[in-house]
């Protein structure tokens, strides 16, 4: 991710061993800054220290593009919920393969949860709920989480909206005290309807609670819950008390680059009937993929391109061989007949 360090050159060094100019001889070869660089780095000082995190254009201390890419290709999963008490955990089944990769480090879903209000400000206020989604790096490392706003409204569109909106009021009967834990009904579920493909701001922040990369969307582009889902929603958790504090706020305009919607991996478990449709036209594409055979990986080995050498230097000799020959029998019947003239 790009850092305000990034920005910052390197200072040059002047000498100054032949010219006092009121400075005494420890000021001699320190770096010298220009005023640009100077503020720069007072800026940096000054913002060290991490504040609380709010979501707003005005905060924004930068952009980022390439350092802030974020591409998934979430699978279908089964979900187990808890009340936690302060928030709601869903677990995800076991993942096949990573299905997120943040610059360029791939990361597996560990937990969806549900704090109310939000964690985060937007614009300078809480919202009704917040969902965040932690995910931990495959290789080791700080986490990541994917942190989406639910707003308050008095009907429901988009296909996120409408899961969460039947994923709490579900909880609500089957695990309404602290410490329930219940399977949900909600068999074809994947965070590819949950995440939005619109910008978000990203900044790395360290607490007791969290401690990794943030990914955050404003509220034009968040959940909308219904007034319903948030009052069975605070019957069942009260505040957590987490504000979010952390460095920089960067802005992503361009948003994640998500997968193709033909690429799901469906990880339930193949006693549901419409799981095991989608598992089974997998394998099918698998097992006539591995029947057809690629070609272009016999014409580009290296053992087939020694074989074409080969063949060509033999018809080379060959045909050197043949010119030879005929040259030669050329030359002898040139021979014989001057030898016959000269006879």
């Amino acid at each position: 991710m790009t850092t305000a360090i990034d920005m910052v050159d390197t200072p040059t060094v002047i000498n100054l061993k032949n010219q006092n100019n009121g400075m005494n001889e420890n000021d001699i070869n320190k770096p010298t800054f220009n005023n640009s660089i100077s503020k720069i780095l007072s800026k940096i000082t000054h913002g060290s220290s991490q504040k609380q995190i709010n979501i707003s254009n005005e905060d924004i201390y930068g952009n980022c593009d390439s350092k802030c890419s974020y591409n998934f290709v979430y699978p279908l999963t089964v979900l187990v919920a808890k009340n936690n008490g302060t928030y709601l955990t869903f677990t995800c089944e076991e993942e096949s393969s990573p299905p997120v990769t943040y610059n360029n480090i791939k990361y597996n879903v560990t937990s969806i949860s549900i704090y109310a209000p939000s964690i985060h400000l937007f614009n300078g206020t809480t919202v009704a709920a917040e969902i965040v989604i932690e995910h931990n790096a495959v290789l080791g490392g700080k986490n990541l989480y994917v942190c989406i706003p639910m707003i308050q409204s008095s009907s429901v569109g988009s296909a996120g909206s409408i899961i969460f909106d039947k994923l709490i009021t579900e909880i609500s009967q089957k695990s309404p005290g602290t410490g329930d834990t219940s399977n949900l009904s909600m068999g074809n579920f994947t965070l590819e309807m949950v995440v939005p493909k619109k910008p978000f701001y990203t900044y790395f922040g360290n607490s007791s609670t969290f401690d990794g990369d943030f990914i955050v969307f404003d509220k034009t582009s968040g959940i909308s819950i219904t007034p319903q889902a948030i009052k069975a929603l605070l019957a069942m958790i009260k505040s957590s008390g987490i504000a979010c504090f952390g460095g920089y706020l960067f802005y992503n305009p361009s948003g994640p680059n998500h997968g193709d919607n033909d690429i799901y991996i469906s990880c339930q478990p193949t006693g549901a009937s419409d799981t095991t449709t989608t598992t089974s036209s997998t394998t099918t594409t698998s097992s006539s993929s591995s029947s057809t055979y690629d070609w272009s990986e016999l014409f580009n080995s290296q053992g087939f391109i020694i074989f074409i050498i080969c063949i060509g230097l033999i018809i080379l000799m060959y045909s050197l061989n043949y010119a030879f020959s005929a040259f030669s029998s050329g030359v002898t019947i040139s021979r014989v007949k001057i030898f016959n003239k000269k006879s």
